[in-house]
């Protein structure tokens, strides 16, 4: 008598449909549609009817294609319908179909249900497989194919990717050195070549004003907070005067309104006094 697992071609497949399961379709050929084989390893072959009660399994159709119906080609957009994993001919294809069904659980190596599409992801602290968003980047979630997609997705979990990683320069260091005449299309270095406008100041090169401070923080990057003091204010106020960080310059004028250093007959309420008294005359 045929039994799961133990079921040598040949042998008497049983009466009661429902010892079936675990019997191989070589001992015992599929039987009817209440085969409790069915989507497993046999086929499924009826057509839901409308109001179907699925007592036995059936292909999802116009009538019916509400949860637990097998899905199909036609009918799969139901993410309760049920792959067939038979493997036969002219069954909806199964890597296909459960890429049909959007991940909701598991781990980044293992998401469910089995070969699911990641969804993007909801929190940074989402433990299944999930695209990366901006401040919605658990490590291990698949990170975007289009670099200006990057803006805001942290670097432990998409590293900086390239000289058009749009994170260059804030959370990416710019490695590229300028070359004569160029475009910036790509942040670069300031350089004995080019040291105009919208370049990254370097150590070396940081006179122009234009020049952008690179605000990665990391190693050998130009310090921050000495890039940010050749900046000289030119706006803001006497409390936050801006760029952050810049050097006040000598006031122009008694009523200016942001941070710089007192003159004599320029000399706004919170400009900064002189430390040598002498210049205090005026």
């Amino acid at each position: 008598n045929c039994k799961p697992d133990l079921d040598p071609i040949g042998c008497i497949c049983p009466i009661d449909r429902q010892q079936l399961l675990g019997i191989s379709t070589q001992a015992c050929a599929c039987n009817g549609d209440n085969d409790p084989r069915r989507g497993i390893t046999c086929a499924v072959s009826r057509v839901c009817e409308s109001n179907d009660l699925v007592q036995t399994p059936c292909l999802c159709s116009e009538e019916f294609a509400d949860a637990n119906c097998t899905c199909t080609e036609d009918f799969h957009d139901n993410q309760q319908c049920i792959c067939d994993i038979s493997g036969e001919s002219g069954v909806y294809d199964l890597s296909t179909c459960r890429s049909t069904k959007t991940c909701i659980d598991g781990d980044f190596d293992n998401p469910l249900p089995v070969g699911c599409t990641p969804p993007d992801c909801t929190s940074a602290s989402q433990t299944y497989k999930c695209n990366c968003k901006p401040d919605l980047d658990p490590i291990g979630c698949n990170c975007p194919t289009e670099p200006q997609q990057l803006v805001g997705i942290r670097t432990d979990a998409c590293p900086c990717n390239g000289n058009d990683d749009p994170r260059r320069g804030t959370t990416c260091k710019v490695t590229r050195v300028c070359s004569i005449n160029d475009l910036v299309q790509t942040p670069c270095l300031c350089s004995e070549a080019f040291t105009n406008g919208n370049c990254i100041c370097t150590e070396e090169y940081h006179d122009d004003q234009q020049c952008m401070c690179d605000q990665s923080g990391e190693t050998e990057v130009y310090d921050l907070s000495t890039c940010r003091s050749t900046k000289t204010c030119t706006g803001g106020t006497f409390d936050t005067p801006s760029p952050t960080g810049c050097t006040p310059p000598d006031c122009t004028s008694a009523s200016q309104t942001y941070k710089c250093n007192c003159k004599p007959d320029l000399d706004p309420i919170g400009c900064i006094c002189p430390i040598d008294r002498q210049q205090l005359l005026g």
